[in-house]
């Protein structure tokens, strides 16, 4: 079982992906953090840590796997269409 967490720039926030919880059990997947712009937590911000100002997740294993995970790390790959913005 794992834990998804950002961090906020003082400590480590618990969240579920939007796309649901990845488990690594899959090499070829595409993982949604969260729906939209609007659904981004408003205190996930740009934040140093050992030296590098990033936005920070972090993904825990709370209990032992029965079977190995085959996913190795997460790239960003922007998938956007189009972008509005209201005021």
């Amino acid at each position: 079982m794992l834990s998804w967490q950002y961090f906020n720039g003082e400590e480590w926030i618990g969240f579920v992906p939007s796309g649901g919880n990845y488990h690594f059990t899959i090499v070829d997947k595409e993982l949604l953090l969260w729906d939209d712009y609007s659904s981004l937590p408003g205190d996930w911000q740009k934040s140093s840590l050992n030296g590098a100002e990033k936005f920070w997740l972090k993904v825990a294993v709370t209990s032992p796997f029965s079977t190995g995970p085959v996913g190795t790390q997460i790239t960003c790959i922007p998938n956007l269409s189009g972008l509005i913005l209201m005021e």
